[in-house]
């Protein structure tokens, strides 16, 4: 009788974890939509593979997983388009030429970007418990987010999580 209750406690169990893999599986799916769209507004199509995957499965672990790191998503995935246009839109512009000097817009708009996303998640993370969890499962789903745009820039990509870390970590 015991071995049929413990058969029957594992099975409950494994469709309970289940369901959780396929809801945290909806609730993950339109990111794929974020990726589209940078995919159509980028420059680096082959990129944008591999980072979407990394995006999708951070974003459906973390719900899977659920509490802190289930809240972190929406704000870290929203946190993560200020830097994501700003990237796309220095990108589309190219170069600011001034007289004889010509730069790049992609490590401004990155920074400003890293700026703005952790200013968001810091103001997030104030009313959270488990502030740490919280800022990391957030800022890396916004780093994740944000380097969709600036994958093509690896220096971009560093300024950009620097700032983000940055301003999460001084978050009270």
């Amino acid at each position: 009788m015991a071995i049929e209750a413990d058969i029957a406690l594992a099975r409950a169990r494994r469709a309970y974890e289940r369901g959780r893999a396929k809801r945290a599986l909806a609730l993950a799916a339109p990111v794929l939509l974020m990726v589209a769209a940078a995919a159509l507004l980028g420059s680096r199509r082959s990129t944008f593979v591999p980072g979407g995957l990394a995006l999708l499965g951070t974003a459906w672990f973390f719900l899977w997983r659920g509490q802190t790191l289930g809240r972190a998503v929406l704000p870290g995935v929203l946190a993560g388009v200020a830097p994501l246009v700003l990237a796309l839109a220095a990108r589309s512009y190219g170069h600011l030429c001034t007289g004889d000097r010509c730069m790049s817009l992609c490590i401004p708009a990155c920074s400003l970007g890293g700026l703005v996303a952790g200013a968001l998640i810091a103001r997030t993370a104030r009313d959270t418990p488990h502030r740490g969890r919280f800022i990391v499962g957030a800022s890396t789903l916004a780093v994740l987010v944000g380097a969709l745009g600036c994958s093509g820039c690896a220096s971009c990509w560093t300024t950009w999580a620097s700032r983000a870390t940055t301003l999460c970590a001084n978050a009270r």
